[in-house]
């Protein structure tokens, strides 16, 4: 699977979060399938999210569905007709927000390992509470993921290995 493009999230400026939190509505709503029309969109669809006042909301939305005309283009009114946005109160979970450089690529999902995650924890779209974490490692984890030397897919450029003291 190749890596897919991430959802938007407005929360202490614009983010990208490596989470689908449509996906628990959707699969309330059998008449609603998505076409995917490019490999870095799987889901056919990406949502825009803003946390306000500690709820998490939809604002936005482009996506792709597919009838016997061909693919067409919808927004946010083809899931919620007439609303410019939506408080999202079917969605408990944790949307995961990745921060800084790629440490890792990894060619499928939302796999890739970024210098550091923040968490977000909503129970029925109320965030209840945040953690990060720190993905760089020690010294001597950075120097093992290097020489792993996994491959890049054309395109994407390794970050220059920098200088690191021995860790003793």
């Amino acid at each position: 699977m190749t890596a897919q493009i991430h959802e938007i999230l407005i929360y202490g400026g614009k983010v990208g979060m490596a989470t689908e939190p449509l996906k628990q509505h959707l699969k309330t709503r059998k008449d609603i399938r998505f076409s995917s029309i490019t490999s870095y969109c799987w889901r056919g669809y990406q949502g825009k999210w803003e946390v306000n006042n500690n709820k998490l909301y939809l604002v936005g939305l482009q996506g792709h569905i597919r009838d016997r005309k061909g693919y067409h283009e919808v927004s946010l009114d083809y899931l919620f007709p007439g609303k410019s946005e939506v408080f999202a109160e079917w969605y408990s979970g944790e949307i995961r927000i990745p921060i800084g450089k790629i440490l890792e690529y990894v060619h499928g999902g939302f796999a890739s390992i970024y210098e550091k995650d923040l968490f977000l924890k909503f129970d029925k779209g109320i965030l209840t509470g945040t953690h990060e974490t720190d993905n760089r490692g020690t010294e001597k984890e950075i120097r093992a993921r290097e020489k792993r030397e996994l491959p890049i897919p054309p395109g994407i450029k390794r970050e220059p290995k920098q200088n690191l003291k021995n860790e003793e």
